[in-house]
């Protein structure tokens, strides 16, 4: 016999015995089951995927109180006393900011301990016109009163320099040293047809002997056509320093002069 046919003999008569052995095998067997298998397997991973998704779910809803708390905003998570102690760290004008943010930091933006903090340096005349009954009322509204007074005083000193005249432009002479003290800023406000309103500051102040120009150097405005109004106004600071210099990041009061329409 060549050696393929003996090679071909023993793949068939292994054929034969795989065959015969399959046959042999009992079809109810659980273990030979390929659907009890099927079965089992599927249940197995039912149950790791329900454990899976529970255990995913209770992760998720920690981390979801988590973020919850630190997402909190501030005012609700600083207590009071805290926040007093952050104000005295502020400028006047800082702090009034930050009372605009809630009613609890408004209220402490009011306290006495507060403004004595910022009593010394302003200007002698505003720190004189508080008697000594008032600095020790607890009554008195600190933050209100020496906005008020400085203002008052303020405009005093200015008038005080319009009084002398130019003899050559029979104009105040103090014109230039008076609108200085003031901080005095020019505000453009142009509303448009949405309701969208677009602010411009003035960038500098020129003056001169009948006059004074305010500048804008990066006045970019919104389509012309879209433009509804315009409104000019002036702002002038509230808070200086002893020697009347105003505060660089002063608080302004604002005053409109004139608003139109555009058409």
């Amino acid at each position: 016999m060549s050696r393929h046919s003996t090679h071909l003999s023993s793949y068939l008569k292994s054929r034969r015995e795989k065959t015969s052995n399959a046959d042999t095998r009992s079809p109810s067997s659980p273990a030979s089951s390929p659907a009890s298998a099927s079965t089992i397997k599927h249940a197995s991973h039912g149950n790791a995927n329900r454990k899976h998704s529970s255990q995913k779910s209770l992760n998720g809803k920690s981390k979801l109180g988590k973020q919850n708390n630190s997402q909190a905003p501030i005012n609700f998570i600083l207590p009071p006393e805290l926040v007093s102690k952050i104000f005295c760290f502020l400028t006047p004008s800082e702090i009034l900011i930050c009372a605009r943010v809630c009613k609890s930091w408004n209220d402490v933006s009011n306290e006495m301990s507060l403004w004595l903090h910022h009593y010394n340096v302003i200007p002698r005349s505003v720190r004189d016109s508080i008697l000594p009954n008032e600095r020790t009322s607890p009554t008195f509204k600190w933050k209100t009163e020496i906005i008020n007074r400085t203002v008052l005083h303020r405009n005093k000193k200015v008038k005080s320099m319009l009084k002398k005249i130019n003899p050559y432009s029979a104009l105040p002479a103090g014109i230039e040293q008076g609108l200085k003290l003031l901080s005095l800023k020019w505000q453009l406000d142009f509303t448009d047809k949405d309701g969208n309103i677009y602010t411009f500051l003035n960038d500098d102040m020129f003056y001169f002997a009948t006059s004074t120009t305010a500048r804008w150097y990066t006045l970019q405005l919104p389509s012309i056509p879209k433009l509804k109004s315009l409104s000019v106004s002036t702002l002038t600071a509230v808070f200086y320093h002893r020697d009347w210099k105003p505060h660089s990041d002063s608080a302004t009061r604002k005053s409109l002069l004139i608003s139109c329409e555009l058409k």
